[in-house]
């Protein structure tokens, strides 16, 4: 469009023949057509793969045209991985709550301390009354 304007250059710069345009503006003018041209081109593709609909459309063409099934199964694998998780999740809280609470051995252990204890008791108090008979009979 504008090498119709393009006129020749002398050695100081002016231009000799007609036109306005110097061959330095024109090869300006060209790189930004160029350049104007790529954005409107190429941008739309470059911003898809700034946010992943490139990717997202990719996968999206492949499991609807070349693998159907795969959608079915990617969801399947889901479920499963969910399941998974919940019943971890599961073991973990029973565990946390059973894992605390005194076992047999444990609280027969603590019968028979319970017993002992009560059993030297009234020793000592069976001891200490004949004791004290004894005691103040003798004062």
């Amino acid at each position: 469009v504008w090498k119709n304007y393009v006129c020749e250059v002398s050695e100081s710069g002016i231009c000799t023949t007609v036109g306005r345009v110097t061959p330095e503006i024109y090869a300006q003018f060209a790189a930004a057509a160029k350049e104007s041209y790529a954005l409107e081109h190429y941008a739309p593709l470059l911003l898809s793969l700034q946010n992943c609909n490139f990717v997202r459309d990719a996968f999206t063409g492949i499991t609807s045209s070349y693998c159907p099934p795969l959608k079915h199964y990617l969801k399947i694998i889901n479920v499963g991985l969910g399941l998974i998780s919940v019943g971890v999740l599961l073991c973990l809280v029973l565990w946390i709550l059973y894992a605390n609470r005194p076992q047999r051995g444990e609280v027969s252990v603590k019968l028979s301390l319970k017993e002992k204890i009560k059993s030297r008791f009234n020793k000592n108090q069976n001891s200490t009354n004949l004791v004290l008979p004894n005691a103040i009979s003798e004062v």
